[in-house]
């Protein structure tokens, strides 16, 4: 007699799926078995969620008949950046759920075709913001499993050396320590000051990524540290006279590590009583040193983000300490009011000038020096600075925007809404799906790479926008 009830019905389907499944599952264990039933209905649902989203994204561009699963591999890398930083993974129309179907019947070794798949699905999101989800995703889909076929073994010594080895290293053992018949990734170095760099930038990749040794820095005295200051400021004042550009990229690194030493050593002695009074740097020979650092970290930043050739993993830029000495707002506007109050009895160009080295050696306030000197040019002698701050700010804050819809023929409602999420949650959101409602409609697949490149160009350009403006609506508090 058939069940009647829904719960009697549900759970005589529960007993025909389990006996299906037990049927199904051969030498594998039941637990086990759930993994890999659970593993093959994730991978199937984000391979059709993505091909989903990219027949919608290319439809809308103006192709009705576009398919990705009918995509070449080759045409589909086209999109990929733009594909992980809205959706935070990758799969390739080969490696799509769809296609490994088609041909399981007649592939040998299935298992090591799923490895490659599961594989290249982590390591889609390698250096993006969603590498920590997709980390370890399918762990427990063990493909290799003697269970369910033959396993292939085996095992590399990979020698790094030159420009850029601690982020190749780190990258591609961070790769094989995802493969299943990876146990440990092992990374020599032959001297202490490498170990030093490399487990700083491993920690700075990923929190606590390996293991090392513990090194232990003692609090000297304070004369020591004081003589070595003293020391190394004589040195900054007659190898970088103040005025003198720093040509070469020996002579730019010498000056970042004696500035940075400069940097932490001052951090230290601020801890003993009476330092203030004693430092050998006057506060505008401070202000222009940290101006030049500033300029070599923007530089250094450039060069490394454009991925050419030098690659700065031998360069520590003490930006943390730059901040504990940089200004506010609040502070520029003070040094405003005081131009205001003296402006036209011959002094205001000196508080000028006092205002622009200000801004110039404050990491902060860098990218808003253009909007605080244009503010001082149109500021009225008799104005009240706070106020028209404020005014100034916001009316700025409205015009940029309409110039930057215009030229790059963006959705006007979509990039305000985009702007204000911003601003109410802190950041530019240069992830997700959110940026796509502000572009216009266009391929991501083509090979001239203009819907990559015009995204990349407006988050550009918003990202600008957001870090001049963000925090000014008030003297400095949004």
């Amino acid at each position: 007699m058939a069940p009647t009830t829904k719960e009697a019905q549900r759970a005589e389907l529960h007993m025909t799926i389990w006996r299906i499944a037990n049927d199904f599952r051969g030498n594998v264990d039941g637990w086990d078995f759930k993994s890999y039933v659970l593993g093959m209905l994730f991978y199937r649902l984000i391979s059709e969620s993505l091909t989903a989203y990219q027949n919608e994204q290319e439809r809308k561009a103006g192709d009705p008949e576009f398919d990705y699963t009918s995509l070449a591999n080759a045409e589909a890398e086209f999109g990929r950046r733009e594909t992980v930083t809205e959706n935070g993974f990758y799969i390739l129309p080969s490696f799509l759920v769809q296609k490994v179907r088609k041909h399981a019947a007649n592939e040998e070794n299935l298992n090591e075709t799923l490895q490659r798949v599961f594989a290249n699905i982590e390591g889609s999101a390698v250096g993006f913001d969603s590498e920590d989800d997709l980390k370890s995703l399918f762990d427990d889909f063990e493909v290799n499993s003697l269970k369910l076929g033959t396993l292939a073994a085996g095992g590399y010594v990979w020698h790094t050396m030159g420009s850029g080895k601690t982020r190749t290293s780190f990258k591609a053992t961070q790769l094989a320590s995802r493969l299943p018949s990876v146990d440990k990734v092992l990374f020599v170095v032959d001297r202490k000051d490498l170990e030093y760099q490399t487990m700083r930038e491993y920690d700075r990749f990923e929190k606590e990524a390996a293991n090392s040794n513990t090194l232990t820095a003692v609090l000297k005295p304070h004369r020591e540290y004081y003589s070595e200051y003293a020391d190394k400021v004589q040195e900054l004042l007659s190898q970088f006279p103040l005025g003198t550009p720093i040509v070469g990229e020996d002579a730019q690194k010498d000056f970042i590590a004696l500035f940075g030493a400069i940097l932490r050593l001052q951090n230290i002695l601020t801890s003993f009583e009476g330092f203030v009074g004693d430092q050998l740097l006057t506060v505008p020979q401070g202000q222009d040193y940290r101006n030049v650092y500033l300029d070599l970290y923007a530089e250094f930043r450039r060069v490394d983000e454009e991925g050419k050739e030098r690659i700065i993993d031998d360069v520590v830029f003490e930006i943390e300490l730059i901040k504990q000495v940089a200004i506010n707002v609040d502070s520029i506007l003070m040094l405003v009011q005081k131009y205001c109050d003296e402006h036209g009895d011959g002094d205001d160009k000196e508080i000028r000038t006092e205002i622009t080295r200000a801004i110039d050696a404050s990491p902060s306030l860098r990218n808003k020096k253009e909007l605080i000197e244009a503010f001082v040019d149109r500021i009225s002698a008799k104005g009240n600075v706070d106020e028209e701050w404020v005014a100034f700010v916001l009316a700025r804050r409205e015009e940029e925007p309409a110039s930057i819809i215009k030229s790059e023929n963006l959705r006007p409602d979509a990039t305000r809404a985009f702007i204000e999420s911003a601003f109410r949650d802190g950041q530019i959101h240069t992830t997700g799906t959110a940026i796509t409602k502000v572009l216009p409609p266009a391929s991501r697949f083509s090979a001239e790479g203009g819907h990559g490149e015009k995204k990349q160009r407006v988050l550009g350009q918003l990202s600008d926008f957001f870090e001049r403006f963000f925090g000014l609506s008030s003297g400095g508090k949004d």
